[in-house]
């Protein structure tokens, strides 16, 4: 993808406060200026200090444009469906998950057969009230649109594999995916085990019954289970069996060697493939999965033959009476707990304009912001050198420094990204203010809030700014000779998620980031943000350092 080179420099704000004649360190308060021996008012020459900033966009040597290709097999979660963004364009999302069984080795009964098939894949969800009879009320998370899409799922016959071909001929290294590796399925999808024209996920509670022995036309709750897709197959149902027949695999006697263990089973059953696709091309709906609760429980009939009683007089209990024969039940389980890969289909189309920040998670795009690197009085020291020159000159005491990033509100924004991440772009690490920054909260949203700002939003609820401190980064530059690195920016859906996800095809030889934040890639929301380049100084991104120092 290609650079944004020569942005415009970026106007470097500094206040200053002065401390008495004693020497003493004042932080900022509201009645410092009142005290008569301090100086005021003096104004840094903007020129001397400065932020540069270049846009990028996953730049790859192939000089590609967004979307660009992200590792999507270790995501902590996943998301399937259709989102329509109002900037940027639609996506689908779809997954490929690997199954396991609970249990190996089954020796099935010859007179087993299908009973009944159960599909079960939670939403993300919260219990927010329970009824006098035990009904819980659920509000969904992770959910976002309610609007109906296609969804249909499918027994896949491409094997995921574990490990890849390393750089010696040997299989040692792990087998990565990429959001852009759907067509791997080409030709590989077997059986539909499941398809919904017009689906829509219900926040309503899934209530297990069972029949009542001594009032059969009152059956009982016995089970309640949170919000969740469900579908369920029963040989009661005329019309569910040729649905049922997509598992007739499992008793069939000719597949018991590949039944024996989960190596065998995985190269038999590879998998299975949750699609989705648009039914409104200007709203859909996106869900945020857990596979590791989804399953699929097979339950099976087989017959139990006894001789409960003695019918010939023999005084013995054996074949030669009435035999008495009880169909039993038995369950096998599938999980959704092997490897899985969200693949992006995208759709996008916008102008990307040379002054904005564009961040969007997913396939999506990120600044590159560097600070203090350029010499813009061509005294041949860098901004950072003279800053600190003046600095240790004049003794600062650093008391906070930031951020802010305004929201570009001329575009038609739809769901706005709650936070941005400011990160070590050079080592794929947080910044020292995140270290330092300990504030914990069970919403996400609020978890590290001192360090990285949530989106502040105006009385209609629209996005205005998101304010991003720097404090011990900057501290760290200007006392402690820290590397100026390169930061990065993107959205992140869960900033506490940290792990990285492989940019593909990218080199880092080229200067460009080779790897993202995870938390970024499943987030499926963009924004756009004003730069150093906006005319409106108000809205223009700055870099804002407050400090004290000694005055004699």
């Amino acid at each position: 993808m290609k650079r944004i080179q020569n942005l415009m420099c970026a106007i470097l704000v500094i206040a200053f406060f002065f401390t008495s004649c004693e020497k003493d360190f004042n932080g900022i308060g509201s009645d410092i200026l009142d005290q008569t021996n301090f100086e005021g008012g003096l104004q840094v020459d903007q020129s001397m200090l400065s932020v540069s900033t270049e846009q990028i966009n996953f730049h790859s040597p192939q000089g590609n444009t967004i979307p660009f290709p992200v590792q999507t097999d270790n995501l902590s979660y996943n998301l399937l469906g259709y989102y329509h963004d109002p900037i940027y364009g639609n996506t689908t999302n779809t997954i490929v998950s690997q199954v396991k069984l609970n249990v190996y080795g089954i020796d099935f009964d010859p007179t087993s057969r299908l009973k009944k098939v159960v599909i079960a894949v939670p939403y993300y969800s919260t219990k927010t009230e329970t009824d006098a009879d035990g009904n819980g009320t659920y509000e969904l998370d992770s959910i976002y649109g309610a609007t109906e899409i296609k969804l249909s799922i499918h027994r896949s016959n491409y094997f995921l594999n574990e490990y890849a071909p390393g750089d010696n001929g040997d299989f040692d290294e792990a087998q990565k995916f990429y959001s852009n590796d759907a067509s791997l399925l080409n030709g590989n999808l077997l059986e539909e085990i499941y398809s919904n024209d017009n689906f829509v996920p219900s926040e309503d509670e899934r209530r297990i019954f069972e029949e009542d022995p001594e009032d059969p036309a009152d059956p009982q709750v016995v089970e309640r289970l949170s919000p969740r897709l469900w579908v369920e197959y029963n040989s009661d149902v005329p019309a569910d069996a040729a649905n049922l027949a997509n598992f007739d695999w499992l008793l069939d006697p000719a597949n018991a060697s590949n039944l024996e263990n989960e190596s065998s089973f995985q190269n038999f059953y590879r998998g299975l493939y949750l699609k989705a696709e648009s039914v409104n091309a200007n709203a859909g709906t996106l869900m945020g999965l857990d596979l590791s609760q989804a399953y699929i429980d097979i339950t099976y009939e087989y017959d139990v033959v006894t001789y409960p009683e003695d019918t010939n007089g023999d005084g013995v209990n054996n074949e030669d009476d009435d035999p008495v024969t009880t169909p039993t039940e038995g369950v096998v389980k599938m999980t959704f707990t092997g490897r899985n890969v969200t693949f992006f289909e995208n759709d996008f189309n916008y102008n990307q304009q040379p002054d904005r920040l564009y961040l969007k998670g997913g396939e999506g795009s990120m600044a590159e912001i560097e600070i203090l690197k350029g010499d813009h009085d061509n005294d041949g020291m860098t901004d950072l050198e003279e800053l600190k020159e003046i600095a240790a000159a004049e003794d600062w005491l650093i008391n906070e420094a930031n951020m802010q990033f305004y929201v570009d509100n001329t575009m038609p924004h739809g769901s706005e990204p709650e936070r941005i991440m400011l990160f070590n772009i050079d080592s794929n690490q947080v910044l020292l203010d995140y270290i330092f920054d300990a504030t914990t909260d069970t919403n996400p949203n609020n978890v590290k809030i001192k360090h990285l700002g949530r989106l502040q939003r105006d009385a209609s609820g629209n996005g205005v700014k998101y304010d991003i401190s720097l404090t011990e980064h900057v501290h760290s530059l200007i006392k402690s000779d820290s590397t100026n690195v390169r930061l990065g920016l993107m959205l992140s859906n869960n900033i506490s998620l940290l792990g990285s996800s492989e940019i593909k095809n990218t080199e880092a030889s080229d200067g460009s980031s080779d790897l993202v934040l995870s938390s970024s890639v499943v987030s499926h929301r963009g924004t756009v943000l004003y730069n150093e380049d906006e005319t409106d100084e108000d809205k223009k991104l700055k870099l804002k350092i407050y400090y004290t120092k000694r005055t004699e």
